[in-house]
């Protein structure tokens, strides 16, 4: 079985941690003079073309620039398993949402 990592908004399998850790990586190769300090995970929907498209997990960080002390409240800010980590989900807009068919 798998570890699963809580947090008071949210949880994280490992899988996932591995992949916001992936992701990290990448950030240090490619911006090894301004680490990443923050992870941003959301859920967005493209745009094609005209249309929205399907909802998707969406993971980011913050580099050290971007992030001025005091730039996040400490209650927004959770640590799972060595990452400081923002779990930003807005609630759906009623037009966003497709009808039922009863």
């Amino acid at each position: 079985m798998q570890n699963v990592y809580y947090a008071p908004e949210f949880a994280l399998t490992q899988a996932a941690v591995d992949q916001v850790g992936f992701i990290r990586e990448a950030y240090v190769k490619h911006f090894p003079d301004n680490p990443p300090v923050l992870a941003g995970i959301s859920v967005a929907r493209p745009l094609i073309g005209d249309r929205l498209g399907p909802k998707h997990v969406v993971i980011g960080f913050w580099r050290r620039s971007e992030v001025p002390h005091g730039a996040w409240s400490e209650e927004k800010i959770d640590r799972i398993a060595g990452f400081d980590i923002v779990f930003s989900v807005v609630e759906a807009d009623p037009s966003d949402v497709p009808e039922q068919d009863d």
